[in-house]
């Protein structure tokens, strides 16, 4: 079950998400994309979104997943906040079979950060609107909650997880946690009509799992 970014990290990721749930269909693996209730083509408003709300989807999303396809364990593909809010349910639940996490938050103040610096790099004008970024408003509680992020590794236990990043990320010595180098951009740090599908990294996943 592959657990988006959100706001326009999900835009960029869109496409190459979507391949990537092809490939592993045509594996045989069954596939659910979904988006938090807020974000995409879900009912709600962003502006009413936050991680808590996120997790309790994806909760209802894996026991649908387990229903629906009569299956006992999943394996969670978060990227971005998504696998945030991935180590967040398997710290949670921890009824997974395995856990991918794509360039996961290391620090939620240096993410927003981030999003700051992407908004003016891109908008000229100085918006009105309290941590509006990239034409998404972030609420008070949702701020709250991504600048308490600290990725930590120990939560996950003797879970099977492969990491993918752009540089090395510390993982506490845990050898259960398998680390991968991705020499393709990051795919949401561009605009969506410019994005190249990153097809080794998808394949370095597909071959993953196996």
């Amino acid at each position: 079950m592959i657990c988006n970014p959100i706001a326009h990290e999900n835009l960029s990721c869109h496409r190459s998400l979507k391949v990537l749930a092809e490939k592993l269909c045509q594996q045989g693996y069954t596939v659910l994309r979904f988006d938090y209730s807020g974000c995409g083509d879900s009912q709600g408003s962003f502006e009413k979104f936050s991680l808590s709300s996120g997790l309790k989807d994806i909760h209802s999303a894996v026991n649908h997943l387990k229903v629906a396809c009569k299956l006992d364990k999943v394996c969670l593909l978060g990227v971005r906040l998504g696998a945030s809010l991935a180590l967040a349910y398997t710290k949670q639940f921890h009824a997974l079979e395995n856990l991918i996490l794509w360039s996961p938050i290391q620090s939620g103040e240096n993410y927003l950060k981030q999003l700051h610096e992407v908004h003016h790099r891109y908008n000229s004008t100085v918006s009105n609107i309290d941590h509006e970024y990239m034409g998404y408003q972030y609420n008070n509680k949702l701020i709250a909650e991504i600048a308490s992020i600290r990725l930590q590794f120990r939560q996950i236990e003797q879970l099977p997880t492969l990491l993918l990043n752009d540089e090395p990320i510390a993982t506490d010595g845990l050898d259960h946690i398998e680390s991968f180098i991705n020499a393709d951009p990051s795919i949401w740090r561009f605009d969506p009509s410019k994005v190249v599908i990153p097809q080794d990294l998808i394949m370095r996943i597909c071959s993953w799992l196996g």
